[in-house]
């Protein structure tokens, strides 16, 4: 566990323990979750079942309806898509009636992204586009904005469609509060670096990918950082640096497999098979997309599968 987190976590434990009054038990670590929900770490679930117990008890109905948001986001993370799925659909309308926005829109990625991971890319778009209308007449809901267009952002650009993943980013961006968390901020800039790579401007890209993985050492956001270091591998790739290119992916990589974030760290493995493939290295690249397909079928993550099937016809 990285230093500061665990120095936070200390310091919410103390708390916790000092604290006479339950209801400021579960206010403080209901804070807490906002603030550090990215970082992913055991203890912090724990908290977050405990919060939800004494949530319960003192019947703090909306706060345990945000505090459900966090459970569904460390679900997603540690592969229980349907746990996630089913305690997402059924706080999702009771959130946005809350006008809990920050949660509303973390519910909608979460969902967004199940779907996608299973290849089911028109409902995503549904679920997100969706989430867009419910908040068409609301007011101060830029905190789920920011989220639902980062999204739609990530799925265009996916698509390889740059002109909508950017008009997204930069809707997104428009759309950042002072509340707004540094690990959102760092994924829109990654997105809008993404775009400057692909438009072949790679020095500003390269310089905002930079910037990246020192916000996410400095603030111990590992998500970032890994995402920082594989979009700095496709960028190398792209420049044709495939050595360089084959470093950022494996520390991509290494850090998506210690953090257990199954369907990033088949991403990484993804792109190091393509830079193998630019080398014409095809056993190696073979070996590597050997082990991506067992993982993917295990976990039965179709739009990972569907990729590799495609790069092992490259290489046959």
């Amino acid at each position: 566990m990285d230093s500061k987190i665990q120095q936070q976590l200390f310091l919410l434990s103390k708390e916790v323990q000092n604290c006479s009054s339950e209801p400021l038990v579960v206010q403080s670590i209901l804070r807490f979750c906002k603030a550090h929900y990215s970082t992913i770490h055991k203890s912090t679930y724990k908290f977050i079942l405990k919060a939800i117990r004494l949530a319960l008890k003192h019947k703090m109905h909306p706060e345990r309806l945000a505090l459900n948001a966090y459970k569904a986001f460390y679900l997603l993370h540690h592969e229980k898509r349907l746990s996630a799925k089913k305690l997402g659909l059924e706080i999702k309308g009771p959130l946005l009636e809350l006008r809990f926005f920050f949660e509303f829109g973390l519910i909608h990625i979460i969902l967004s992204q199940i779907e996608w991971s299973s290849g089911k890319l028109e409902q995503a778009f549904l679920i997100l586009n969706g989430g867009l209308d419910q908040l068409k007449y609301k007011k101060n809901k830029k905190a789920a904005l920011v989220q639902l267009h980062w999204m739609l952002g990530v799925f265009y650009y996916d698509l390889n469609d740059s002109k909508r993943s950017f008009y997204h980013y930069k809707l997104s961006y428009k759309s950042i509060l002072s509340s707004t968390d540094i690990a959102m901020r760092a994924y829109i800039q990654i997105g809008l670096a993404t775009i400057h790579a692909k438009q072949k401007n790679f020095s500003r890209a390269e310089e905002l990918f930079q910037i990246t993985v020192s916000i996410s050492k400095a603030n111990d956001l590992w998500l970032v950082e890994s995402r920082s270091h594989y979009e700095l591998g496709m960028l190398k790739k792209q420049e044709k640096n495939f050595v360089e290119a084959e470093k950022k992916m494996q520390v991509s990589f290494e850090i998506r497999k210690e953090n257990g974030a199954i369907p990033a760290m088949l991403s990484s493995m993804i792109g190091i098979v393509e830079v193998l493939i630019a080398q014409n290295k095809y056993p190696k690249a073979e070996s590597v997309l050997t082990e991506a397909l067992q993982i993917s079928t295990k976990r039965n993550l179709k739009s990972k599968k569907s990729k590799i099937s495609y790069l092992f016809s490259v290489i046959y």
